[in-house]
């Protein structure tokens, strides 16, 4: 393995150690998915992974770790594959950050769903309104998408439109 000083980073505990290892004896753990990375590369495959979900062992202790991973065929001078270039962007906290506002924005819902005879909503800090019950919009008659991203204020000071007249018959 040869790297760059942002792997070193990502390599923690494991640099400078790793430098120079093959990867298959440098990560251990996750060795059958690099010798699967390896074989693809030198028959000239690429290979890409959104949010690849692996436990290392970076620091002496298993973890959960995401990556967004690339991996392309080094060619040697005759044009075959000599070896493989990783790109590795770890994800980790993007994909606990979002694992965490969908837990939230479900825990909101459960709450929201929970008391169908009173209107409930919710706001973010600029007041306006992110979620609401059923409640909310019968007794408020604002309908869900007058409702989204409106302000608190303008929903409690203004009625709802008034739904579209019917048109009067063609002669």
């Amino acid at each position: 393995m040869i790297y760059n000083d942002a792997y070193a980073v990502f390599a923690g505990g494991r640099h400078p150690r790793l430098f120079g290892s093959p990867v298959l004896e440098g990560w251990p753990e996750v060795a059958d998915f690099n010798a699967n990375v390896m074989e693809k590369g030198l028959r000239g495959e690429t290979l890409s992974y959104q949010d690849k979900h692996l436990v290392l062992h970076r620091h002496s202790h298993p973890e959960d770790v995401w990556m967004d991973l690339n991996y392309s065929p080094l060619l040697d001078e005759s044009d075959r594959p000599a070896g493989v270039l990783a790109i590795v962007i770890e994800t980790t906290e993007r994909v606990r950050a979002q694992r965490a506002l969908q837990d939230s924005e479900a825990h909101t819902r459960q709450v929201l769903d929970s008391a169908p005879d009173y209107g409930i909503f919710a706001m973010d800090l600029e007041r306006r309104v992110t979620s609401w019950n059923e409640g909310a919009h019968r007794i408020l008659g604002w309908t869900a998408e007058e409702m989204r991203g409106d302000t608190a204020d303008r929903i409690f000071r203004t009625s709802p439109p008034a739904p579209p007249r019917p048109r009067p018959p063609s002669r």
